[in-house]
């Protein structure tokens, strides 16, 4: 039985998982686009969410003040997302680990958590290294 291994797989898996475990999404991030899509149903008219409501009266608003505000604003959760499919679907197109790790490069990721290694002897203790070949 021949088994047919292509480096370059690996290597894409390896710098998809840096970029996802860079550009990931915070709860954060999923308020605000939560916050949008009740801003969206308060513009429309559909109907004014409770916690919305609360969220106005904090800001010292209306509802369809705080809405009016929110949409104003650029929608960073998209754009966020557009960015990091932009760098994947490079990835994905890299014929190269050369080609790979200029786009890794770009994105600004940094060595992903499992690509890190703390070394064990006790003159290095809390010192990182980069285990080799493991794109960057």
């Amino acid at each position: 039985m021949k088994i047919d291994i292509n480096p370059l797989e690996q290597y894409v898996k390896r710098a998809e998982r840096r970029i996802n475990a860079h550009m990931v999404v915070t709860a954060q991030d999923l308020a605000h686009a939560h916050k949008r899509r009740m801003a969206d149903y308060v513009n429309e008219g559909v109907f004014i969410d409770s916690d919305f409501a609360a969220a106005a009266k904090i800001e010292g608003m209306t509802p369809q003040e705080l809405a009016t505000l929110i949409l104003a604003k650029p929608d960073t959760m998209m754009a966020a997302e557009n960015r990091r499919r932009s760098f994947i679907v490079r990835i994905r197109q890299a014929t190269t680990p050369k080609e790979i790790e200029a786009i890794l490069a770009e994105s600004g990721a940094p060595p992903h958590y499992d690509d890190v290694q703390v070394m064990g002897s006790p003159d290095h203790i809390g010192h990182r290294r980069i285990i080799p070949g493991s794109l960057l």
